[in-house]
């Protein structure tokens, strides 16, 4: 999966583990349906949509 998303092992994994690439362990392993990844990646969000790394961040005012 590193190879396919041009990202190192270790960030894959950690898109894997907060949830921003679909995937599930096996074994303690990770493990990705290529489908479901590009599916994932292909989707199309709206421009107001919040990432889930900034949906925990408080808003300054």
């Amino acid at each position: 999966m590193a190879i396919y998303l041009g990202a190192s092992e270790h960030s894959v994994r950690l898109y894997a583990s907060r949830g921003d690439i679909p995937a599930f362990k096996v074994g303690g392993r990770w493990r990705f349906y290529l489908s479901d990844v590009r599916a994932h990646l292909t989707r199309v969000t709206p421009a107001w949509h919040q990432s889930n790394q900034s949906r925990g961040r408080s808003r300054l005012s």
